[in-house]
């Protein structure tokens, strides 16, 4: 498939998108309240932020491929994604230079593979969750960031996915 670059914020209210084996790159918000999307292939979803204004990801329950946050763009501040619903990544994660991705009170990251790059935060709060796929490994490079810090009443949770298996950091 062919690249699919959106200049400014995905909008899919119903319908399906079948991005197979095709690149998407996003530099504003990826907003989805009613659409399926088809399995991805081998293609990648690359949020490359054009300014610092805090983005959203709202995915309806839908899973993504291989995910990539990074300032392209050379920004010089880090640009916040805050997430709207739960995120199901099922091949990896990158966060690189000058990406944050938040996930909000009560959500859950269900993710594979998790690589945060110099410059890239994760940040899981009070009542929130980060669960790994079990048998993979989270990274924090040298200049990367994680955050789990709950709160009275909230805990911050890291757990794996599923009933057996295990996951293994790469600090």
């Amino acid at each position: 498939g062919s690249d699919i670059r959106v200049k400014g914020d995905f909008l899919q209210a119903g319908g399906d998108v079948y991005p197979w084996n095709s690149d998407f790159f996003m530099e504003g918000n990826w907003l989805n309240t009613g659409g399926t999307m088809a399995n991805a292939g081998n293609g990648s979803f690359n949020f490359e932020p054009s300014s610092t204004a805090t983005r959203q990801i709202q995915t309806n329950g839908q899973s993504f491929t291989t995910v990539n946050f990074n300032d392209k763009f050379s920004l010089g501040a880090v640009t916040q994604y805050n997430l709207v619903d739960n995120f199901t990544i099922i091949t990896r994660l990158n966060i690189y230079n000058d990406c944050q991705l938040n996930i909000p009170d009560g959500l859950t990251g269900n993710f594979s593979r998790t690589n945060i790059q110099s410059g890239g935060i994760l940040t899981v709060g009070g009542g929130e969750t980060l669960a790994m796929e079990a048998n993979e490994t989270l990274s924090v490079k040298d200049g990367g960031k994680i955050s789990l810090i709950g709160v009275a009443e909230k805990y911050a949770k890291l757990t794996r996915q599923g009933a057996t298996g295990r996951f293994t950091f790469d600090v």
